[in-house]
């Protein structure tokens, strides 16, 4: 299937443009002290309903970083990459 059209609405696709256009802007991963190009955003705060295109809460990483990210969510939230525990889904 065409990368294109994996998505099924024209809102999809204009959302993951959006995502890929941020991740493309970056020289640098967004994990301070990563000098690696960023190839993945990652959403602090969860994807859900509105939360997915809150830019704000947006993170551009590198493949490694946001690995580290996923397995280990303590590492994570000292360094500022995850929300702290009770953030998770609220947009403020």
């Amino acid at each position: 299937m065409d990368e294109l059209y994996k998505f099924t609405t024209y809102k999809e696709r204009l959302e993951d443009a959006a995502a890929s256009m941020y991740v493309a802007y970056l020289d640098y991963c967004e994990n301070k002290g990563c000098w690696n190009k960023p190839t993945e955003l990652h959403h602090s705060r969860g994807r859900n309903g509105k939360m997915l295109n809150l830019q704000i809460w947006w993170v551009a990483l590198c493949s490694e970083c946001l690995r580290k990210t996923h397995q280990d969510p303590n590492w994570a939230r000292s360094v500022g990459l995850l929300c702290h525990k009770g953030e998770w889904l609220k947009a403020d």
